[in-house]
């Protein structure tokens, strides 16, 4: 019923993220009623200003030279599909794997579990659970990444926002919000689909072969960022509401 008075005013809905903006459509509102309003990311800072700590971040977890640094966290439950990325990694090929870090950021009810599966499968030294940061170094950990992983089954929006603002490639799960809008594959990123380490693992393969094009992605994921700066955010809502 609610729907049905709200379908037929004269208001105009802001949804977060396309994502949101399907399910009204499915509901029959008109697209011209609704307008993507996502959540906001500070974009002030350049991306150069966090790399000043690559040296120490890939000292701390043992990134060698030719190594690859892969970063992910929220919190840590089954929706978020953190043992898709563990899954992912175990099943890349010996050599490539041997390569690879992984730091996993969170805390949650998923916790033990995860660790279970890091130990079953025998990758210890290669996948790192980080239970709590600062922001600040966070977002530090991200910028010196080779790339961030947002592999949520389902997420409203999410942590695709923070790699782009931070000029990274993502690799986003279908199911998650930010990722569903914002990467656009072989641009600034890649996604998979739901449920899937299998073409994850490939995606982490692909990237590792081809180190070199990752300065583009992520140049390009940085410029995706600055489309959607707070400062349009305003804009776009000044525009809607006259």
């Amino acid at each position: 019923f609610f729907y049905f008075i709200l379908k037929h005013s004269n208001a105009h809905v802001f949804g977060v993220g396309q994502m949101t903006l399907d399910y009204f459509k499915s509901r029959g509102f008109k697209e011209k009623h609704l307008t993507n309003l996502p959540i906001f990311v500070d974009v002030s800072k350049n991306p150069e200003d966090y790399r000043k700590n690559k040296a120490d971040i890939f000292k701390k977890y043992n990134v060698t030279d030719d190594g690859f640094l892969l970063s992910a966290g929220s919190r840590l439950i089954y929706e978020k599909g953190f043992d898709i990325l563990i899954d992912a990694i175990a099943e890349l090929p010996d050599d490539i794997k041997s390569k690879v870090k992984c730091v996993i950021v969170g805390k949650g009810e998923e916790e033990e579990n995860l660790k279970a599966q890091i130990e079953k499968n025998g990758l210890s030294d290669i996948v790192v659970m980080e239970p709590w940061m600062e922001f600040g170094e966070f977002t530090a950990l991200i910028a010196n990444s080779h790339a961030f992983v947002h592999p949520c089954r389902f997420d409203a929006f999410g942590a695709t926002i923070f790699g782009h603002a931070l000029g990274v490639t993502v690799l986003g799960n279908i199911g998650a919000g930010a990722a569903y809008d914002r990467v656009v594959n072989g641009e600034n990123g890649y996604l998979f689909k739901n449920n899937n380490p299998e073409e994850l693992s490939k995606l982490i393969e692909k990237i590792m072969k081809e180190k070199s094009k990752l300065k583009t992605l992520g140049d390009n994921a940085r410029k995706t960022a600055l489309k959607w700066s707070p400062e349009n955010g305003v804009a776009l809502l000044k525009e809607k509401i006259k």
